[in-house]
């Protein structure tokens, strides 16, 4: 962006102005930051037009003469407010093509599945183990007894899960991280075995509470489900409301999960709805959404 001169306008000129603007239009001139930051020459050219005006005024009363200036000083006003609005105007229409264009080169989920080497997860949505770290073996009697089978110290996968798709209830003896990649955020849902409820979003957002990384500890009933599918829920999770069913090529979330130690399907323990209704009955809404019917 062009970086802009210098210019200190006297205060004189300045409140000259506004009384002038809000004369002609019954508005306060507002030098917003599209003003502070546009093309230099429209902002030398407007500041150079509100010197004349001021420097004007405190010379010869002659009204005729004055009159003369004052329809002058309005014309040239509003031409360089008429180009600097058209300016703001083209800037939020450039803006506006820069996101369309953004949204358009944003490959689609059967695209980032193909590129990827994605497949179904019995959980749900698609994935791809990246890596298997076999230097060094944990032998199930190292382990505690939730571990079935001996097992590397560390595997790393890719997830993708697409708008109406979920991640149903299950839990494993491992903590898992999971890590944000691309496409819009991610909920990871929670239940202790208190019944206790934990959401947690992740995405790139950090202003709005989104967090591009979060572990989910050991043995802990856990699923996941695109965040915009749902217009809304109760902390507690005693409450959910659907959104609007959305296309899932264009609409999805890719993360990925690391375990350690390494995860091992034979671990893997798919929630039931009438199980999990038990341990936490106030959370039905919540439990019916992301678990299996049984």
């Amino acid at each position: 962006m062009t970086t802009l001169p210098t210019i200190s306008p006297r205060v004189d000129d300045l409140n000259f102005v506004k009384y002038m603007d809000r004369c002609y239009t019954g508005h306060f001139l507002s030098f917003d930051p599209y003003y502070q930051q546009g093309i230099a020459p429209s902002m030398t050219v407007g500041l150079e037009i509100l010197s004349d005006m001021a420097a004007a005024v405190k010379g010869p009363r002659d009204s005729v003469n004055k009159a003369k200036k004052a329809m002058e000083w309005r014309r040239r006003w509003c031409q360089w407010r008429y180009v600097t609005k058209k300016w703001r105007m083209a800037s939020k229409g450039e803006r506006r093509k820069r996101r369309k264009e953004m949204a358009s080169s944003t490959p689609k989920a059967s695209e980032v599945v193909s590129s990827l080497n994605l497949k179904a997860h019995p959980e749900g949505g698609f994935y791809s183990e990246t890596f298997r770290d076999s230097s060094i073996t944990l032998f199930r009697s190292q382990l505690p007894s939730q571990y079935k089978v001996d097992r590397p110290v560390s595997t790393a996968i890719y997830f993708l899960l697409p708008s109406g798709s979920i991640s149903h209830l299950h839990r494993i003896p491992c903590a898992e991280t999971w890590h944000f990649h691309m496409g819009e955020p991610l909920t990871v849902f929670e239940l202790g075995e208190d019944g206790k409820v934990k959401l947690t979003v992740l995405g790139t957002d950090l202003e709005v509470g989104q967090r591009p990384q979060y572990t989910v500890p050991p043995n802990v009933w856990f699923g996941s489900f695109p965040t915009r599918d749902i217009d809304a829920y109760s902390s507690d999770g005693s409450s959910l409301v659907k959104a609007p069913t959305r296309d899932p090529e264009t609409h999805y979330s890719l993360v990925g999960c690391t375990c350690a130690p390494a995860f091992q399907f034979e671990d893997f323990e798919l929630a039931s709805s009438s199980n999990i209704l038990a341990l936490a009955p106030h959370v039905e809404p919540f439990i019916r959404y992301l678990t299996l019917t049984g």
